[in-house]
């Protein structure tokens, strides 16, 4: 058995687990026309039928190569980027955390130090005038920096 059958397999589990476990779900308000089950059946239904066609069609007609190895150790620094600006946004706060987030995600993708931390300021500065001016929504301030605030 191929790793395409394996996955599919895999992949098929999985959705018939998510299916099993939507149906099963239980809102105690109304939820609208699709229900709070809707949209989890949809994307398990959207793996199922993927998985049966790594199970049917295994080879897809190519040739798969792996990447090389420094593309998962790339995956798995950008997974500890995401946590980690996801732990610090409550700390220091959405500025804070988005220039510095945005500068290693730059950095990881092999941007130079000056463009990312140019991008890095840019983009958040205007992610925050979009967020805070325009739509009126509250960003977090952090709590490191509300002490110097308040």
């Amino acid at each position: 058995m191929n790793s395409d059958r394996k996955a599919g397999l895999i992949t098929v589990a999985v959705a018939a687990v998510m299916i099993i476990l939507s149906l099963q779900l239980d809102a105690g308000l109304a939820t609208g026309a699709v229900g709070v089950s809707g949209t989890p059946i949809m994307i398990a239904g959207l793996a199922l039928f993927f998985g049966l066609i790594l199970i049917f069609f295994p080879d897809g007609g190519f040739k798969t190569e792996w990447p090389p190895s420094m593309t998962f150790i790339s995956i798995g620094l950008l997974l500890v980027i995401l946590l980690a600006y996801g732990y610090m946004l409550e700390i220091v706060g959405f500025t804070l955390a988005s220039v510095a987030f945005m500068y290693f995600l730059l950095r990881l993708f092999t941007c130079t130090k000056r463009v990312s931390a140019l991008v890095a300021v840019s983009s958040t500065l205007t992610l925050y005038i979009i967020f805070d001016y325009l739509l009126n929504i509250s960003l977090p301030i952090g709590d490191l920096i509300r002490p110097w605030i308040s």
